[in-house]
């Protein structure tokens, strides 16, 4: 798998770095990490260094890690594939049934069905069966609007990725990302896709896609009425850090600055000082190297 322009030019070095950078921070077992990255501008930054973090992730086999029906809870939502397995149902969990001539049966309803459903527990996960968070839906869905180009992403795995509900990634920033991980800004192999058919963004809108998501995105000025929970964290500009960096819990935050933007010196020094007074680890890199006009500083606290 190949990332290209939509021209199908390779892609401009600062992107490169990005990703590889995303990939290789997974490879950190710390307990908690902090990147900051100085840019010349974010424009498409955060987008590319997500879908490094996401190709890692698969790469390491987190999305094989499927919800079992015992961890299920009586009245959960959940949605699972139609007979032909290219489009996606959703009902109501009822439990397991552990007696009678049914037992090793789950108990389903479908979505404006009041008719109880019973499934052999040997057919969860060949019809996916997950967890859903969202607003219940009648009618089946499609898998995904952009089926090959996730096909090329993740090497095949196009049910995997398209039928699960997963917090992994939360975005915070401005309408200009929003914007930008509608757009389509990148091919695989000729086929040209945007950051939504990829990271599959909760917060934008649902357009013939999948209601299942893989991250989220909160808006810079949203008001913080809960705390966000992902594994990882992508604050894109210093309003973004400023505002939300209390409300969200994240075992890596990466924090992206446009050198211009007012307030990424405050940041700066902000991260700076927790970092003095924290015992860290910087995060060797390896073979990413920062590239001109970009500064990076990446370190690790267990515990902090």
């Amino acid at each position: 798998m190949k990332l290209k322009t939509v021209s199908g030019a390779n892609l401009p070095a600062v992107f490169e770095f990005l990703f590889d950078l995303g990939v290789k921070i997974i490879e950190d077992k710390s307990e908690t990490q902090t990147v900051l990255i100085t840019l010349p501008t974010l424009r498409y930054a955060s987008q590319f260094l997500g879908l490094g973090v996401l190709s890692a992730l698969h790469q390491k086999g987190v999305f094989l890690d499927r919800t079992p029906p015992s961890e299920l809870t009586v009245g959960q939502m959940v949605t699972w594939l139609n007979a032909n397995k290219n489009e996606l149902k959703c009902g109501t969990f009822h439990g397991m049934v552990n007696d009678g001539p049914r037992k090793g049966y789950f108990e389903l309803t479908q979505a404006g069905s009041n008719a109880r459903t019973f499934r052999h527990v040997g057919k969860f996960d060949e019809f996916c069966f997950a967890p859903y968070e969202g607003p219940s839906f009648i009618q089946d869905r499609k898998l995904s609007a952009n089926p090959q180009l996730i096909e090329e992403f993740f090497n095949g795995d196009v049910t995997g990725m398209t039928s699960q509900s997963r917090s992994e990634l939360c975005l915070v920033g401005e309408p200009r990302l929003r914007s930008e991980l509608l757009e389509k800004t990148f091919s695989i192999d000729g086929l040209r896709g945007c950051g939504d058919d990829l990271l599959r963004v909760e917060g934008l809108f649902d357009v013939r896609e999948s209601p299942h998501f893989l991250s989220q995105f909160v808006k810079t000025m949203s008001t913080p009425s809960e705390t966000v929970d992902s594994q990882y964290a992508i604050f894109d500009g210093a309003a973004a850090f400023l505002r939300h960096q209390s409300y969200m819990t994240a075992q890596t935050k990466f924090v992206l600055l446009d050198r211009w933007e007012r307030g990424s010196e405050q940041v700066v020094t902000k991260l700076n000082s927790k970092r003095a007074r924290s015992k860290v680890t910087p995060i060797k890199l390896g073979k990413i190297k920062a590239q001109k006009g970009v500064e990076l500083l990446a370190w690790s606290a267990n515990g902090k």
